[in-house]
């Protein structure tokens, strides 16, 4: 698969509301097996080897999600268990996706350092994985703080869902 194509497939089941993230390493447990997208997970995996920032692109209800957690749990020890996912469709504003990041992987205001900073500070120069589900309606604010957080952390990777793209430099769609 061309690390350009979108990926998009069936039906799949996206998170329920219920579902918290309470692993070690930030990615929820699947409630249900993935079956039939064994193509697509390799496809997306492919798409990360290549490039750092990935959006999964799709109309509502394809799968976007499922794939993408089914990705995450599969790649979690090539991150070290440094692997988050940060659940954006509660988000209301742009301006709060950061924080909602920042939420999800433990990063906390640290003296002299702007909220997007003490997540870089964070990652650090580890190898990492954040998914940003359900981008479509905080693009903006997704692209920022993802333009940020590739230029400060070399070894970050981003898989993103979204109904479009978020339009970030390198973005793999």
């Amino acid at each position: 698969m061309e690390p350009s194509q979108a990926i998009s497939g069936g039906p799949g089941t996206a998170l329920s509301p219920g579902e918290t993230v309470t692993r070690r390493s930030g990615i929820p447990a699947p409630v249900t097996a993935l079956i039939g997208r064994r193509k697509e997970c390799e496809g997306v995996t492919a798409a990360l080897n290549s490039s750092r920032l990935v959006t999964l692109m799709g109309p509502g209800g394809v799968g976007k999600s499922r794939l993408a957690l089914a990705v995450a749990a599969q790649l979690q020890a090539r991150f070290g268990g440094r692997a988050w996912w940060v659940e954006l469709a509660p988000v209301t504003r742009d301006d709060m996706a950061t924080q909602a990041i920042a939420d999800a992987i433990g990063a906390r205001d640290a003296s002299g350092l702007n909220l997007a900073e003490s997540i870089a500070a964070r990652v650090a120069d580890h190898p990492a994985l954040i998914v940003l589900d359900n981008c479509e309606h905080l693009t903006s604010g997704c692209r920022e703080v993802a333009d940020h957080l590739l230029t400060m952390c070399p070894r970050l990777h981003i898989l993103a869902t979204s109904r479009e793209p978020l339009g970030a430099a390198g973005e793999s769609r």
